[in-house]
C-alpha cells in the first residue's frame, strides 16, 4: 500500500511520502464506505418501525408504559377505515392478525400517515412527542426536493429521537437500525440525495418483474432473456406500426398499471370514462361563464374522471372506487381555496376545456396541525360544505391528497412527500 514504485518523488522524505498514500488510502476508504448505504427499506421500516410496533403491542410488555396492545382491536378498526390514494398501492390491514406478515410499503404508510392519529388517545404524550421525532425526520428525507433548513431539521428530529429511545424503551433495545437512523441517515442523504433514490424498493420491485418471466422449470435464465427482450423490441418498433388498431393492442400489452379509455382530448385535460350532457342551476351558470369567458354556455357534459398529464383524477361522484377516496386535492394560491374535494367535472364542447367543481376544505380552527412536531399531518373540519361549491380549472388542480379519516376526532390529510407514487 504504501511503496510508490518507479514513479515516486525522490525530492519529498520518506516520512512526507507515506503521510501522503495515508491520506490517499483514508480517502480511498472513505469513497468506499460513501457507497456502502444503511438500507432504508430494511433498517428504518422492517427495522425500526417494525421493533417500535413490535413492542408497543407484544403482550410481553403489558407492564410497560408504552403498551398498546390491549387497545389494538381499536387500532384495528381505524385503520380499517383508512382510504388511501390511487397512489398508494396496498389498502390497510388488520395488525392483530397480519403484522408479522406486513411488507415494507405497509410499514411506510403505517409510519408517516395512520400511526399518530391512530395514536393519539392512547399513547402518553412523552411517547407521543418521541414517535412524532421519527415520523417528521423520516418524512423528511422522503421528500422530492429537500430544503438545507428541512434537511437540518431532519437530522436534529432524528438525533432527539435516537438519544431518547434508551430511557423510553429501554437500552437493551438499542439496535444498529436505531443507530443508523439517529447518526447516519441524513450523512447518506446530504452525499446521495432522498432516501426513495438508493433504497432496496426499486430492486426488490424488479425481482418481482424478473420473477414473473418464469414460466417453466427448465433454462429459467434463457426465459427470463427472452421475454425481456421481446417486452424491449415490442417497444421500439411500435412507433412503425402504422395500423392504428394493430398499434393500440401493442401499446395496451407493453404498458405498465391501469387502462382506462379516453373519451376525448381537452385542451387542458384528457377525459376518461363517460360523459353525460350536463344542466348547471343559475349560481353555477354564472360561475361557468366567467371562468370558460362565454355569454353562453352551449354544450356542457359532466365527466367524473380525467386525466391531467399522465395522472388521473377521480371525483366523489365515481362511485366504483369504493375502498379509495382520490378526489382531495390541492389547489392553486389564485383559486382562494388550498384543498377541496372534487365532485366532478364539467367539459365545455365549445371552447373544448374542462373545469372541476370542488367541495372547499378548510384546516381545523383551533388545531391545523395534529401534532407540534409534524408538519405534513393538517387536521380539517370534519364536514365539507355540502352547500358551498366552487368551480376551478382544471390546471389550477396541484395534486392529490391523502385523506386520513381513521380517527373520526382526529381527521386530517397530507401531501405524499415524493410526487409519483408510494
Amino acid at each position: 500500500m504504501w511503496n510508490r514504485g518507479h514513479g515516486e518523488d525522490r525530492t519529498k522524505s520518506a516520512c512526507e511520502r507515506c503521510r501522503e498514500d495515508f491520506h490517499s488510502a483514508c480517502n480511498g476508504l472513505v469513497s468506499y464506505f460513501n457507497g456502502i448505504v444503511p438500507d432504508y427499506m430494511h433498517g428504518v421500516l422492517l427495522g425500526v418501525t417494525k421493533k417500535m410496533l413490535g413492542l408497543m403491542t407484544s403482550s410481553s410488555n403489558s407492564g410497560e408504559a408504552y403498551f398498546v396492545g390491549k387497545n389494538i382491536k381499536k387500532i384495528d378498526d381505524m385503520l380499517m377505515e383508512m382510504k388511501p390514494t390511487d397512489a398508494i398501492t396496498r389498502l390497510p390491514r388488520k395488525l392483530e392478525e397480519h403484522y408479522h406478515n406486513f411488507k415494507a410499503s405497509e410499514f411506510q404508510i403505517l409510519l408517516l400517515f395512520y400511526l399518530l392519529p391512530c395514536m393519539q388517545d392512547l399513547l402518553s404524550k412523552q411517547y407521543l412527542d418521541h414517535l412524532a421525532l421519527f415520523v417528521e425526520g423520516v418524512y423528511l428525507l422522503l421528500g422530492d426536493d429537500i430544503s438545507f433548513n428541512q434537511l437540518n431539521r431532519a437530522e436534529l428530529v432524528l438525533k432527539l429521537f435516537y438519544l431518547q429511545f434508551k430511557d423510553l424503551y429501554g437500552k437493551n433495545h438499542m439496535t444498529l437500525n436505531l443507530h443508523n437512523v439517529g447518526q447516519h441517515l441524513c450523512y447518506y442523504v446530504r452525499k446521495l440525495g432522498p432516501l426513495w433514490a438508493w433504497s432496496c424498493f426499486p430492486f426488490e420491485d424488479m425481482n418481482g418483474t424478473i420473477l414473473e418471466q418464469v414460466h417453466g422449470t427448465g433454462n429459467v435464465c434463457l426465459q427470463i432473456l427472452w421475454t425481456l427482450q421481446v417486452q424491449k423490441k415490442l417497444v421500439v418498433d411500435s412507433v412503425f406500426i402504422t395500423n392504428p388498431i394493430f398499434k393500440g393492442f401493442v401499446d395496451k400489452m407493453v404498458k405498465v398499471g391501469r387502462h382506462v379509455k379516453i373519451k376525448a382530448v381537452a385542451a387542458n385535460c384528457k377525459i376518461a370514462g363517460s360523459m353525460t350532457i350536463f344542466k348547471p342551476d343559475n349560481v353555477l351558470t354564472e360561475k361557468l361563464k366567467t371562468l370558460f369567458s362565454v355569454d353562453t354556455l352551449g354544450n356542457l357534459f359532466k365527466v367524473l374522471r380525467i386525466f391531467k398529464g399522465d395522472e388521473i383524477f377521480i371525483s366523489e361522484q365515481y362511485t366504483r372506487m369504493a375502498k379509495r377516496i382520490s378526489y382531495i386535492v390541492s389547489l392553486d394560491p389564485e383559486t382562494g381555496v388550498s384543498m377541496g374535494a372534487i365532485q366532478y367535472f364539467i367539459y365545455h364542447g365549445d371552447t373544448n376545456s374542462c373545469v372541476a367543481v370542488i367541495k372547499p376544505i378548510f384546516s381545523h380552527n383551533t388545531k391545523p396541525l395534529l401534532h407540534a412536531s409534524v408538519h405534513h399531518l393538517i387536521q380539517i373540519n370534519k364536514t365539507f360544505n355540502d352547500r358551498l361549491l366552487e368551480v376551478v380549472k382544471v390546471q389550477s388542480i396541484n395534486q392529490k391528497l391523502l385523506y386520513i379519516s381513521g380517527n373520526e376526532k382526529n381527521i386530517c390529510v397530507s401531501r405524499l412527500p415524493k410526487l409519483f407514487g408510494m
